[in-house]
């Protein structure tokens, strides 16, 4: 894939999920053009709502892969869950759309030293990882590992 000027949205999936919507493109040192960020409680009643509203316009998601190993507790029970409710708004998208469908890179949480560093204007733990999510998946790109 190469990007020249598309959107792309992450997510820092959690109890409370992260996310940061940007204009990315493959060039080297240019990142991206940032658009918006913020912070989703998967209690939210308006969860879904948001996330499309998110991803409709984009051609790459990037979402942190679930760690798989360590002890299953609540924490990560609700990472599980707001992964797979983010898959299933994206599933439905790819349904309504017209264009070609939009393409998810699941990225393991240690990708995240790949990121140079987060533009001032991103405020908030789990946005600020989402951020680096992006970024992470965009250098992998560049250097021909993803």
């Amino acid at each position: 894939m190469s990007f020249t000027s598309d959107i792309i949205v992450s997510f820092d999936p959690g109890e409370t999920t992260g996310y940061c919507k940007c204009i990315a493109t493959l060039e080297p040192e240019k990142l991206v053009s940032y658009m918006d960020h913020g912070e989703i409680h998967m209690a939210n009643p308006d969860l879904a709502f948001t996330v499309l509203e998110l991803i409709k316009d984009a051609k790459a998601v990037v979402i942190e892969r679930s760690v798989l190993h360590g002890q299953l507790n609540r924490n990560k029970v609700n990472q599980i869950t707001i992964t797979e409710k983010i898959n299933t708004i994206i599933d439905v998208c790819n349904m309504l759309r017209e264009q070609k469908e939009i393409e998810v890179f699941w990225i393991h949480p240690e990708s995240k030293r790949l990121s140079k560093e987060v533009p001032e204007q991103v405020k908030g733990g789990h946005a600020r990882d989402a951020y680096k999510l992006l970024d992470a998946c965009l250098e992998l790109m560049r250097s021909g590992r993803f």
